[in-house]
């Protein structure tokens, strides 16, 4: 099936998401601070960013409407 190995990294995404704010809640409650790293977190964001726009433009035709306009350029152009 196709796109099923994005689905699955998304929602391993997510799930790991969910885990992570399950430890800041009870590392909150027993009056605990976990900091991290900024770096860690744009490197996550941007990983992250990066198959949400992927799976979004894989389902909204996006690619196959560049691909039709540029063919139609090319074709616009030898003539």
């Amino acid at each position: 099936m196709p796109g099923t190995g994005s689905f699955l990294l998304a929602f391993a995404a997510l799930l790991g998401l969910s885990w992570t704010a399950g430890g800041w809640v009870s590392a909150a409650a027993a009056g605990a601070e976990q900091q991290i790293p900024l770096s860690v977190v744009k490197l996550w964001a941007s990983a992250f960013g990066g198959e949400i726009r992927s799976i979004a433009a894989k389902y909204s035709g996006s690619q196959l409407l560049q691909k039709l306009y540029f063919t139609a350029l090319q074709k616009s152009l030898k003539a």
